[in-house]
């Protein structure tokens, strides 16, 4: 299909984002899941490892109160849960 290798990509870890990180990570990206429900975020990352990708999690609230959040430059990073995908 496509290459991401050493790419990085922030993916929400609700509704499509879970296939779409999954899909990034089977492509070599490393994967950050960003989502406000932890216990979600961790399983997608687990799920992505369990199949051999990399993938981390960071809580959406916290991650953006971090220095590490710098990366995240002229975006917005809308925190709904994935309510407004199909909109």
């Amino acid at each position: 299909m496509f290459g991401l290798n050493s790419k990085i990509a922030l993916i929400t870890g609700s509704g499509i984002g879970i296939a779409i990180a999954q899909l990034f990570a089977e492509q070599g990206a490393t994967v950050w899941v960003v989502d406000r429900d932890a216990a979600a975020g961790r399983a997608v990352t687990a799920a992505i490892a369990n199949a051999g990708g990399l993938a981390e999690f960071a809580a959406a609230s916290l991650y953006l109160a971090t220095d590490e959040s710098a990366m995240i430059t002229g975006s917005n990073l809308l925190l709904d849960g994935g309510w407004s995908a199909g909109k």
